[in-house]
């Protein structure tokens, strides 16, 4: 005996697919990194530790885990893409050389969620190192950055989810 399925179950299936779908969006991160702060410590850290890369790594990496299938693009392409893309730019960093024992590491970072050229959301994130005795075991001035770089990739990655 052959039953037919009602039309309205088939249809609530193709909608609970679609927002499964739906679901696994994805972003692409645009890089590299633009890094906007000035600066005689800005300058130094920016080409000592890298920190424009270190963030880069620790982004992508926490934004293809939030969203599986993300990814990133190379400059222009990115602001081209058919999909969202996230765009960082560096916009604070300060900290003396010397590790741990030369006071407060900082960074900020401005994130931007874009699509076709538009901006849907932004938000601006720091994060800094206690410095001095509490930041003993905190290492050199580049092991800090690299420290506030992931929380920084932590911190925005869970933003993205919030906003999405």
């Amino acid at each position: 005996m052959n039953k037919l399925i009602p039309i309205s179950v088939i249809a609530a299936i193709a909608l609970l697919a679609a927002g499964a779908a739906g679901a696994q969006e994805k972003f692409l991160v645009q890089l590299p990194i633009k890094v906007d702060a000035a600066g005689g410590t800005a300058d130094r850290i920016k080409s000592e530790c890298k920190i424009d890369t270190m963030l880069a790594n620790y982004m992508v990496a926490k934004v293809n885990n939030q969203f599986p299938g993300s990814g990133a693009l190379e400059g222009d392409e990115a602001a081209l893409a058919d999909a969202k893309v996230l765009r960082l730019t560096i916009v604070n960093v300060f900290g003396l050389g010397g590790g741990a024992y030369s006071g407060t590491k900082q960074m900020s970072v401005r994130a931007e969620i874009v699509a076709n050229k538009k901006v849907l959301a932004t938000t601006i994130r720091e994060r800094q190192s206690m410095g001095g005795a509490a930041g003993l075991f905190g290492g050199g001035t580049c092991s800090v950055f690299n420290k506030i770089s992931d929380v920084l990739a932590n911190d925005i990655a869970a933003w993205m989810v919030s906003t999405h």
